[in-house]
């Protein structure tokens, strides 16, 4: 199930309200695919990027929480691969378990903590893919009203060190273990392959990655950077991709 937040009032209000220097929110275009970075609640790093989304792994350990935070021109959404987390907006409070997600609106604030003994595994899609897109409004760490890591966080990886998508022999239909799931992504280019997979496709939720889901009226339904249940996207098989469609899939394994 996929839970989408809006921005709110209290959202908009707070951040209008914040002085943000606009070269802190740049996109410098740095390549994090061989990098993880260090964060006070854990470390984060990218499995997946192309021009229009970023896909981060974030491991935050028991106890710990991200900053409260907006991305002002991002559209994200928030998936639990391990443990349970307790996601915070302004307004409210939500416990996701794996499988299990939320999708947010450019501007609302957020914030991720771990309830789980054993830290939790969190999945988040990024669109635009710009990381310099971040207002913290408040931080247990100090890190209020800064912007993103500098790269003294940053440190560099093996491809065999945690998995990833970066690999063209292995970016696509590939099944690989994140936490309590299974995450693959895929490629259609025909039209009627992509209708074939629609049936056999089995999981959770579902993000695109490029392209767009059109109806006969050719209508959006679906483009990147959405994040839907695998079963709403089901109810997309009519539709038309755009050229090509990319999507990524996440199941739950069997407990």
């Amino acid at each position: 199930m996929i839970t989408r937040i809006a921005a709110s009032a209290a959202d908009r209000e707070k951040l209008q309200s914040l002085m943000i220097d606009p070269h802190t929110q740049q996109d410098d275009f740095f390549d994090y695919s061989k990098v993880v970075i260090k964060k006070p609640w854990g470390h984060e790093y990218v499995i997946f990027k192309n021009d229009a989304v970023a896909v981060w792994v974030l491991h935050i350990k028991h106890g710990f929480q991200t900053s409260m935070h907006c991305h002002p021109n991002k559209k994200t959404s928030i998936a639990v691969l391990s443990g349970e987390a307790a996601f915070t907006t302004l307004q409210n409070e939500h416990r996701l378990r794996p499988g299990e997600g939320l999708f947010l609106d450019q501007g609302v604030f957020h914030s991720t903590r771990a309830v789980s003994p054993d830290g939790i595994l969190v999945m988040e899609t990024e669109t635009p893919t710009n990381k310099k897109d971040l207002v913290r409004l408040s931080d247990s760490y100090g890190r209020g009203g800064q912007g993103y890591e500098g790269r003294e966080h940053y440190l560099d990886f093996a491809d065999s060190e945690l998995n990833h998508f970066h690999n063209p022999h292995d970016r696509y239909f590939t099944h690989k273990k994140f936490g309590d799931c299974f995450v693959a992504a895929f490629r259609h280019t025909d039209p009627k392959d992509f209708a074939e997979a629609m049936g056999e496709l089995d999981g959770d939720i579902v993000a695109v990655l490029g392209g767009s889901l059109l109806n006969q009226k050719k209508e959006c339904m679906v483009e990147a950077g959405d994040v839907v249940s695998v079963a709403d996207f089901k109810n997309f098989a009519s539709c038309v991709p755009t050229k090509e469609i990319e999507f990524l899939i996440v199941k739950k394994l069997s407990s």
